[in-house]
C-alpha cells in the first residue's frame, strides 16, 4: 500500500448535486457518503436531525436551500461550544445540510 494514499478530488457539484463547479478535497468517502439524501426536504414537515456540529435533535423545517436548513426545533436541543449559543425547544436553529442527515417523523 502506498503511503499517504492518493487523495481523490471530489467536485462540489458531486456532492449537492450540480449547485457549483469548484473542486474540494473531500477524502476518504464512499459514493454512497457523497450522496446527499437532503435533496428531498420538504417545508413544514418535521424531521429529526443528527448533525455533525449541533448534536441531535427534532425540528420543523422552515426553509431550505442548497447549503443551509433551517426550522424551530421541537425536541431536544441544539448544542453549541459556548453555552449562550445553545438553542432549546422552541427556538430556531439553521444547520449545514453537509454535515446533517435529515430522517422524516411519521
Amino acid at each position: 500500500m502506498r503511503w499517504p494514499p492518493k487523495k481523490k478530488l471530489i467536485t462540489n457539484r458531486e456532492l449537492s448535486g450540480g449547485y457549483c463547479k469548484t473542486a474540494v478535497s473531500r477524502w476518504p468517502f464512499s459514493q454512497q457518503q457523497i450522496k446527499m439524501e437532503n435533496q428531498n426536504l420538504e417545508v413544514g414537515k418535521i424531521y429529526d436531525v443528527v448533525s455533525q456540529r449541533k448534536g441531535k435533535f427534532r425540528m420543523q423545517l422552515t426553509h431550505h436551500d442548497e447549503t443551509w436548513a433551517s426550522g424551530i426545533i421541537t425536541k431536544g436541543k441544539a448544542k453549541a461550544i459556548l453555552a449562550y449559543n445553545e438553542v432549546e425547544k422552541g427556538e430556531e436553529v439553521t444547520v449545514r445540510k453537509s454535515f446533517t442527515t435529515f430522517t422524516a417523523v411519521s
